[in-house]
């Protein structure tokens, strides 16, 4: 019977450490879970298109007779060979002229693709032209 109350004794120990214990097993399970959760992710590295080189524009003659001047901003998407796929103003100078003209330099100009992960890609970029 003393051996009996021996275990009884040792097996109501062990319950009261497990009690006193789980909460701090609990807490640092816990812990351990919210550090694998914040743990950075690995995120796609992104380049965006740009240009690479453009040579001078032309000014068209009737613009320069007549003094216009203006800034062009365009909006161009260039595939994956780097070439143009679509051009688009953003902002015009006010004049149809330099506007096409800025268009028209486009096939001496120079671009990189946008690249994800390493991977060349469509992408838009936007550059200006200033008539001054």
């Amino acid at each position: 019977m003393h051996q009996f109350h021996r275990l009884a004794r040792s097996a109501a120990r062990v319950a009261i450490a497990l009690a006193l214990a789980a909460p701090a097993m609990a807490r640092q399970q816990a812990d351990e879970q919210a550090q694998q959760s914040t743990a950075p992710v690995a995120s796609p590295t992104f380049a965006p298109a740009k240009m690479a080189h453009c040579g001078m524009p032309i000014w068209p003659k009737s613009s320069l007779r007549a003094g216009d001047q203006g800034a062009v901003t365009l909006a161009v998407l260039v595939g994956v060979d780097g070439k143009v796929v679509r051009t688009t103003v953003v902002k015009s100078s006010g004049f149809a002229a330099l506007d096409a003209a800025t268009i028209k330099m486009l096939p001496r100009c120079t671009f990189m693709p946008a690249v994800k992960s390493g991977v060349p890609e469509q992408g838009w970029t936007e550059f200006s032209v200033k008539w001054r």
